[in-house]
This record gives structure tokens, C-alpha cells and sequence, in this order.
């Protein structure tokens, strides 16, 4: 099938006639056929791809399901590209392909259904009502009827309320429930794959770091992962990434987020992609290192197929985004309103504190669901089989031969694919990293969350208490002024009154004045020593205070 990026191309003379009578493929090897496959990878218009590999590699793209259906029959596969990697991009629009991936591995029907559901980001129709607000709401209260019932009328409101919640559970759909639950996952095993399901969260560059929504922001997209029985991994992408790409008006912008890690794992199988100046913690060890000697070439051969499936798991890049300071924000978010708590505490910092705790919440049992599916993998791992060796599944066979192994395999247990030991050690590891840098950091900057929430309402009673304070200070300033001039008022009183044979010079009211205000001053000193009323310091430094420490300064300054 022709892609729709590139013009068709004629098959080169080199390509394998197994792939010759079924679908266009390049050498992936190639530097100039990888620069054209690669250039595809990165095409919003690509549905999906094929990519063999082995000692030699060789891939192509838009295939469809008759050609689908001639690759996974295996009849001529060369033993050079033993391995093999399905990617699909939007399921909900190549259901035909979907379903024949499924029917070749035996997936079960209910698996093979959640990969063709639509994909959220279709247009629903809006529920109303407080009953219908979450998909798992349907709360089903019967109606109290009174004393006398009529029973016609209690079959027909049973009825109705038996159609009404069967509408309720036929509305709901895989895509619904992974928007709205974020940490949703899914393990599912057969005799032929081991599958797994899982919420990526992408992070936006350039995004508004005030985000008041309760989900961390960025773009959330469902993955599907499955390892299969004849050294096939399979990735199917949510169609939400080609209609975020196809969108000019969608809030997502930074689209390319949505491919790096697949566009990476990608790069790296081809020999034709020199990766010896790139950062080492990109690097992804696939493809036998034909430097290394013939059985590192075989082990690492042997290794492929769990490690592909590991790589793209472990999307390192996203990761770190999410929780290093320097991409998600959230430590640096909380360090800013701790500083703008100390200048003007709020009850709205509560707020934003409340959103960035559920949104912290949301991240933290994201990735307890990553934890979750890895104890799942490894649990299936405790015991293999003997008989399978180090192989990640049972050993590709020759035309026509029938696996030694494969007997010995479905005797073992019928359900799931063992990994070999370097990916078993990969996903120890990845746990281990989510452990100790992704739920510490989450439960480090909750618990900041929760004592900065703490510390602010400290600090509204703080500001209340010094308003409390000033205002009383003012009070008692008020009433002494009143209480010292009183005395005086008296003697004023006194002095204008007139007396029979008394006379009052204005020498004898300035002396009186005099007395009584140096009295009156010294018994409100005395009182305010005794009652403890005296201008003194709780918040802020009183004016005597601050002028005595001043003065204080000045004076050591002088004396050094």
C-alpha cells in the first residue's frame, strides 16, 4: 500500500521476496531508505508500520489488513529479521486491521473490543443531570412508594428504570473511563501475549503555570503494549494523537511530544542512525552491537523483543518532564507562593494550594499504576520455563518446522510471555525509579502542599492578631491621653470657679499644672507597670523601642 507522505517507489532489487509479494518495505538500514522511513514516523498522516529486524531490518508503512494478514502468516519470513514491531496510530480508524492482529494472537474479545472503541476524542453528547456527572455514577435509587401501590404503575417505572440504566452502562466506554480515571490500567494475558494498558501524561511547553484544574495539565494519551509469542511487539497509540495533530485549534500544541519517545526507540534500531553523539541516557539497546562479537550479537538478539517492549514503556523523557523543577513546576510553583504567602497572606493561596494538591494526587496514583503494572509483569516472571532459555518467547522456527519449544511452553502454562533477564532487570530498575525519585517527589511536594496550607492560615491569624494589636494600642494611647489630662480638667475647673475670698494668680495654675500633670504621668507609669499595659512589643517593635535600638546602633557604629 502506497504511503501517502511519499511517492510510490518501486521495490529495491535487494528486498527479501518474502516482502516483495505482499507490501512496499525499505531497507532500514539504509541511510537514505531510513531518512524516507523516518520522515514517515514523524508524518501525522501515517496510519501504521511493520519493522522487522534482526542482523538485517527492513520496514513499512500503511499497511493494511490482506497484507496484515500475509505478514503474520510468517510463510518465507527471513531468518535474519526475526523480530518484529506493529505500531498502530488511531485503532478506532483501522478497526478491519485491528481485528485481524487480534484474531492471528487469539486476543480476547472483550481486549480486541477496548482497542476498537472510539476514541474520547470524539464529540459526545452532553449527560445532564447531578446523577450522571462521573461515568461510575449511576447510583440506581429506587422510588419509595407509599402504602397503596398501583401495579401497573410499579412495572412500568421498573421498566423504565431497567432501560434507563442499561442506556447508562451502553454509553460507557473504555476511552470514557481512561479520561476521566487518569491512573486506569490494564494487564491481560493469552496463550500467545502478554498485554498491558496505560495513561501516558505528555507534558506542553510554554503552558500557563496557573493551572486551577484539579488534573495536572498536558495532553493524557492511552497506550496498549503487547508482547507476543513469536518475538512480535505490538504498540497501538490512542487516536487522540492524530486528531491533535490534524487540529490547528486544539490546546495541545506541542505535538511532537506525543512521538518522541516512539520516534527515539525508532531512530535508534536502525544501523543507518549514528547514536555515538547522543546522550547516553537516550540510548536504546536493541538491535545486536555487531561490535561487540558474535554472542553478544546473540544475546542481545535473544533480548530484542523484551527490550523494545521495556524502551517503550520506559518513556524516560516524560518522566523526568513531569517531575524535575525545571519542566512540571510544581516545587518552584509551591516556592513562589510560599514567598508571596510571607508578603500577603490569602485565603485564595489555599485555593490554588487545594488545586495543586489534587493535582498532585492525580500524578501520584498515575504512577502507582505504573508500579501496579510492573509488579504484574514481574510477578509472571518468577518462575519461566527451562525449556525456553533466555528467549523473551518461544523461538521463531524455521518454514514449515514446528518450535522445539513450543510444547514445552504451552505445558507450562497456557497464559503470558516470559522476558528474558536483561528486560526483567530493566523493569526492577524502572520500579525501583519510580519509587525513589517519582512518588518521593510527589509525596515530598504533597506534603509542602499540606504544611504550606497549614503556614497560611498561621499567618492570616498572625495578620488578624497584629491588626487585633494595633487597634488595641490605639485604644489604650486614647484612654491614657484622656486619663492624663483628666486631673487636669479638674484643676481647670476648680481654678475658674468663683470663690468669696479666694484669689488665683496665673503663677499658682501654671505651678498647679505642673504638679498634677508630672503625678498624673507618673501613676499611669505605674499603673501600666503593674497592670502590664505599658507600651510594649508583641509583632511589631514599639516607638520607644525601635528608637532606643537605633540610637544603640549609631553609637557602636561610632565607638568601633
Amino acid at each position: 500500500m502506497a504511503v501517502p507522505s511519499e511517492p510510490s517507489a518501486a521495490q529495491p532489487t535487494n528486498t527479501p521476496p518474502y516482502y516483495q509479494s505482499i507490501c512496499e518495505v525499505r531497507n532500514f538500514d539504509d541511510p537514505e531508505d531510513f531518512d524516507v522511513l523516518y520522515r514517515m514516523a514523524r508524518d501525522e498522516r501515517s496510519h501504521n508500520f511493520v519493522l522487522d529486524h534482526g542482523r538485517g531490518a527492513w520496514c513499512g508503512f500503511d499497511v493494511d489488513e490482506q497484507q496484515m494478514h500475509k505478514l503474520l502468516s510468517n510463510e518465507g519470513r527471513p531468518r535474519s529479521a526475526q523480530n518484529r514491531w506493529i505500531h498502530i496510530w488511531a485503532p478506532d480508524r483501522q478497526v478491519a486491521l485491528v481485528r485481524e492482529v487480534a484474531k492471528h494472537f487469539d486476543f480476547s474479545p472483550r481486549l480486541t473490543g477496548l482497542m476498537c472503541s472510539q476514541s474520547s476524542s470524539t464529540p459526545r453528547a452532553q449527560v445532564q443531570g447531578p446523577e450522571q456527572r462521573h461515568p461510575f455514577a449511576w447510583r440506581g435509587h429506587y422510588p419509595h412508594w407509599p402504602g397503596s401501590h398501583d401495579e401497573e404503575k410499579v412495572i412500568s417505572m421498573s421498566s423504565s428504570h431497567s432501560e434507563q440504566s442499561f442506556d447508562l452502562l451502553h454509553d460507557l466506554d473504555h476511552y470514557q473511563v481512561v479520561d476521566t480515571i487518569w491512573h486506569w490500567s490494564s494487564v491481560d494475558m493469552g496463550s500467545k501475549y502478554f498485554c498491558i494498558g496505560y495513561n501516558s501524561l505528555y507534558h506542553e511547553r510554554n503552558r500557563d503555570e496557573d493551572n486551577k484544574s484539579d488534573k495536572p495539565a498536558g495532553k493524557r494519551l492511552w497506550t496498549w503494549l503487547i508482547l507476543c509469542s513469536d518475538r512480535t511487539v505490538i504498540s497501538i497509540v490512542e487516536g487522540a494523537e492524530h486528531r491533535i495533530m490534524e487540529d490547528s485549534n486544539a490546546t495541545f500544541k506541542d505535538a511532537s511530544a506525543l512521538r518522541r519517545n516512539m520516534l527515539n526507540v525508532f531512530r535508534q534500531i536502525s544501523k543507518a542512525s549514528d547514536t555515538s553523539p547522543r546522550n547516553p541516557i537516550f540510548l536504546v539497546p536493541v538491535r545486536p552491537n555487531t561490535n561487540g562479537g558474535e554472542n553478544n550479537a546473540r544475546n542481545v538478539s535473544s533480548d530484542a523483543c523484551g527490550m523494545l517492549f521495556y524502551y517503550l514503556f520506559d518513556d524516560w523523557y516524560t518522566s523526568y518532564s513531569l517531575l524535575a523543577k525545571q519542566e512540571h513546576q510544581y516545587g518552584s510553583r509551591l516556592n513562589d507562593m510560599r514567598q508571596r504567602m510571607f508578603e500577603h497572606a490569602d485565603l485564595d493561596h489555599v485555593n490554588r494550594l487545594n488545586h495543586i494538591g489534587r493535582q498532585l494526587a492525580v500524578l501520584k496514583r498515575l504512577y502507582q499504576s505504573y508500579e501496579l503494572i510492573i509488579d504484574r509483569i514481574l510477578e509472571k516472571q518468577k518462575k519461566p520455563p527451562a525449556s525456553i532459555g533466555p528467549h523473551c518467547s518461544v523461538p521463531v522456527a524455521a518454514e514449515g518446522e514446528k518450535p522445539e519449544d513450543e510444547e514445552a511452553f504451552d505445558d507450562y502454562d497456557s497464559l503470558g510471555i516470559y522476558l528474558t533477564s536483561a528486560a526483567r532487570v530493566r523493569f526492577e530498575r524502572l520500579r525501583d525509579r519510580i519509587r525513589l525519585y517519582a512518588l518521593s517527589e510527589i509525596q515530598e511536594c504533597a506534603d509542602m502542599k499540606e504544611s504550606m496550607v497549614t503556614m497560611n492560615m498561621h499567618l492570616i491569624t498572625m495578620k488578624e492578631s497584629d491588626a487585633v494589636e494595633r487597634l488595641t494600642r490605639i485604644t489604650i494611647l486614647l484612654a491614657k491621653a484622656t486619663l492624663l489630662f483628666l486631673p487636669v480638667s479638674l484643676m481647670t475647673a476648680y481654678f475658674s470657679t468663683t470663690l468669696t475670698g479666694v484669689n488665683f494668680t496665673v503663677a499658682k495654675y501654671w505651678i498647679s499644672f505642673a504638679v498634677i500633670i508630672v503625678f498624673s504621668f507618673a501613676a499611669l507609669l505605674v499603673f501600666g507597670q503593674v497592670s502590664g499595659t505599658i507600651e510594649g512589643k508583641m509583632v511589631y517593635r514599639s516607638v520607644g523601642r525601635a528608637m532606643w535600638d537605633k540610637t544603640g546602633k549609631r553609637l557602636m557604629r561610632l565607638s568601633k
